[in-house]
């Protein structure tokens, strides 16, 4: 009868601990990591007036959640519905969308830490006047749109 009893106890022991060892191997099963959608706030669109090849407008980041490293995110710049630049993700020394002499984007990592976090502005240069303009931030896990702001230029 003992034999039985310990026979059952090793088999339930190498069962509880291959779940363990399955679920933490598997993908997105570690707990630690938060996978769900950051919520971001603007401090809605500003005009650089002078800038270098016309007018340039800003978009502060007022808050957010949490920080998150821009690699999570994919960004794309719209005029009126048509797409001006984008879908690029975001990454830690690729903050530009477009070139300089066409309607672009540039990031800023206001606290250089490589993360979207409050202050951080994205700057949309050479939008000519009089169009609508629509900045369109991602989460890239799960595709979701974090954030549209849209302007006339």
């Amino acid at each position: 009868m003992a034999t039985v009893v310990v026979a059952v106890v090793v088999i339930l022991a190498l069962v509880v601990g291959s779940a363990a060892v399955l679920y933490f191997m598997m993908p997105g099963c570690d707990p630690c990591i938060d996978d769900t959608t950051p919520t971001v706030s603007w401090t809605g669109a500003s005009i650089m007036s002078g800038s270098p090849g016309g007018d340039d407008w800003q978009f502060r980041v007022a808050s957010m959640d949490r920080p998150v490293d821009f690699g999570n995110y994919r960004v794309v710049i719209l005029h009126g519905t048509s797409i001006v630049d984008g879908p690029e993700d975001l990454a830690s020394g690729n903050l530009t969308l477009g070139t300089p002499s066409t309607t672009h984007l540039n990031v800023s990592d206001v606290d250089g830490g490589g993360r979207l976090s409050a202050g951080d502005t994205f700057i949309l240069g050479n939008a000519a006047s009089g169009q609508v303009h629509t900045l369109v931030i991602y989460w890239k896990a799960s595709g979701n749109k974090i954030s549209r702001e849209t302007i006339t230029t």
